[in-house]
């Protein structure tokens, strides 16, 4: 695998520029283009490259334009090394070395002189699969297609880039790009979300960062359960009061049925303003109402009480419920 890291997330990843890496990705993971032969290199490839330099017990040598190579060979023969790798190993996407770079291979490195790398590997011709590696070349013009450059973006090598991001993500040293990756789009995905869910216009990080503390000021400074449950039965006793009071204004309640009709309001705010809509007037409006006790039925009511009873649905069981609490 070898999929493109996004460049607003490497920007953030810092490390010290001009230095030749000690780590780099001497062969990608897969079916190999090439301009000198294509070749496969698979987890079976890459434990074969791995034994064949465990048994021949020496570094591979790090050239200038394959120089090592007879068909490349400088006209007074020499053939300068620029490193050596000293150790490889087996990774999700591919082969990796770790580099003792000379003195002058280094500097053309960190310098940009010198920007590719090509590896020399032996393919077995049957199946084209790599089977060891003979040389690497450093060179401007590699065979490999699409080759990464040892050195980018001021410095950054794609092995700092991918540890930065580990370290930026939170992920384990030995994550691989594959998991890097998901995180990536997972961290994308969470700042769609949440723009949608805060319906913010632009989505930008400040836009996102004064709308988080703004919520956390408003929840810092809401009220607990227990105060919001206060004042909201307030509130509701004050509007309870107040369709109770303008229905008495209006001679569609009697003084007497003031406390049971309030309760009835507090229980079945939509029940009692239904029974307001159609209620008829059983005391006059303005009409001074004697303070001699009502005349009850054997039922409890007053003849107002079940004609408000009658007019709203309600049952007796269910107003004397309501008017005794």
């Amino acid at each position: 695998m070898n999929a493109p890291v996004p460049s607003d997330l490497t920007l953030l990843v810092l490390t010290d520029a001009g230095q030749a890496p000690e780590w780099i990705r001497l062969l990608p993971k897969g079916w190999v283009k090439s301009t000198r032969g294509d070749f496969l290199v698979d987890d079976q490839a890459l434990q074969s490259i791995l034994a064949a330099h465990t048994a021949r017990g020496i570094d591979v040598v790090v050239d200038y334009e394959h120089q090592s190579l007879p068909e490349f060979r400088s006209p007074d023969g020499t053939a300068p090394a620029a490193g050596w790798v000293k150790d490889m190993e087996a990774r999700d996407d591919g082969l990796w070395g770790r580099m003792d770079w000379s003195p002058r291979g280094a500097a053309f490195v960190a310098n940009k002189e010198y920007r590719y790398h090509s590896p020399v590997p032996l393919v077995d011709n049957a199946s084209r699969r790599a089977i060891a590696l003979h040389s690497i070349g450093l060179t401007n013009d590699p065979a490999i297609l699409g080759m990464t450059p040892i050195v980018n973006k001021a410095g950054i090598t794609r092995e700092d880039e991918m540890n930065g991001l580990k370290e930026l993500l939170g992920l384990p040293a030995d994550a691989n790009e594959e998991t890097i990756l998901a995180a990536v789009k997972g961290l994308k995905d969470f700042r769609s979300d949440t723009v949608t869910a805060l319906e913010l216009k632009d989505g930008t990080g400040a836009e996102v960062q004064a709308t988080a503390l703004a919520l956390k000021n408003r929840v810092a400074t809401s009220p607990t359960p227990e105060a919001f449950a206060e004042l909201k039965a307030r509130l509701d006793r004050r509007e309870a009061d107040d369709l109770v009071g303008q229905a008495v204004k209006d001679g569609k309640l009697a003084p007497t049925m003031v406390e049971a009709a309030t309760r009835l309001a507090l229980t079945d705010r939509g029940g009692f303003q239904a029974f307001l809509a159609t209620a008829p007037k059983v005391v006059p409006v303005g009409q001074v109402v004697s303070a001699v006790a009502p005349v009850r039925g054997t039922d409890g009511l007053t003849d107002g009480e079940r004609a408000a009873c009658a007019s709203a649905g309600v049952t007796v069981e269910n107003f004397l419920k309501a008017r005794e609490g």
